[in-house]
């Protein structure tokens, strides 16, 4: 039996699977010719990094599972998957956590304005507080876009600083029970001082903020994307901080990655930018692997459903 791996998965995820298959490992970054070629006679893939559809898939006659690492569906080409019969797994909650306790880092980190602070003492070498006032949560009205695995975490975090978290989410059941203060999205523009967004990157949500949907929010209001770049129009997104309508971003995720360094997402300073690393922690690259290695297991070696087919 053969596995093929994309990407850097810990050991932990991998010694699973070598227990019943042969493991092909090929590493960032992802080429799609060695992609089809090592699927072709593949049972099993384990997906983190990657574009995957037909290119990819049309010779892979033994695929019977796509576990993927992590629950990002965005480099999938899922209709095309369907008509293979393929399932895909996700790993559901295994890095929500993680996700949902850098978002408040970077609420925290753009709030109160540490970076800055940090290169007045590192590189400009002086001592000028006074200049760096910043602000609190507790009292804040702050906007979840989605309230799903990360984003009812993120409201649960919220509610021990007393913040005034308001949600909007076209799904709203979850945030109904949990008794959230549900409202529209325009009113949560309107509203809320800061806004974290917690939704899939699909054809709907794509430049779900652009220059006008940014204009509709309170003037000064904090951006915090823990969920996928393109959510953003990044040149609105620009010009709306150069305005002072948008008072900081903090950003963990790029239209395209590894964006381009030359990016003018890089050319403000109240714009903060970190590498995608919000599910980067120990304890979830570790349960990631597991999680997704056991779903690889589930249904090679015990013949069972997987237990979270997106395509089901």
């Amino acid at each position: 039996m053969k596995v093929v791996v994309t990407g850097s998965v810990r050991e932990e995820g991998l010694s699973i699977v070598r227990e019943f298959a042969d493991l092909v490992i090929l590493p960032e970054p992802i080429n799609e010719k060695d992609v089809a070629r090592e699927l072709r006679d593949a049972d099993g893939m384990l997906h983190k990094m990657g574009h995957l559809g037909k290119p990819e898939l049309e010779g892979a006659t033994r695929l019977k599972m796509i576990a993927r690492h992590g629950v990002g569906l965005d480099y999938l080409d899922l209709p095309y998957i369907k008509t293979t019969g393929i399932p895909v797994s996700i790993t559901n909650t295994a890095n929500s956590n993680a996700v949902a306790e850098a978002c408040i880092g970077l609420m925290l980190t753009a709030l109160r304005n540490f970076r800055q602070g940090e290169a007045m003492l590192k590189v400009e070498k002086r001592w000028a507080r006074e200049t760096l006032m910043g602000g609190e949560i507790r009292g804040r009205t702050i906007g979840l876009i989605g309230y799903g695995r990360v984003g009812s975490l993120v409201g649960n975090l919220l509610d021990a600083f007393g913040a005034n978290v308001l949600v909007y989410d076209i799904n709203p059941a979850l945030a109904k029970a949990a008794g959230r203060t549900l409202v529209s999205l325009d009113e949560l523009l309107a509203k809320a001082d800061i806004i974290s967004l917690h939704l899939p990157l699909t054809a709907e949500t794509k430049h779900l903020f652009n220059a006008q949907r940014i204009a509709q929010c309170k003037k000064g209001v904090i951006f915090v994307n823990t969920a996928r770049g393109a959510i953003f129009d990044t040149h609105a997104l620009v010009e709306a901080v150069k305005s002072g309508q948008v008072r900081a971003v903090a950003t963990d995720t790029f239209d395209t990655e590894p964006p381009a360094f030359d990016s003018e997402i890089f050319s403000d300073p109240r714009i903060m930018t970190t590498p995608h690393m919000s599910a980067m922690t120990l304890e979830a690259q570790v349960a990631v692997a597991v999680s997704s290695a056991n779903e690889l297991k589930r249904v090679l070696v015990e013949g069972l459903p997987p237990t979270n087919n997106v395509l089901a």
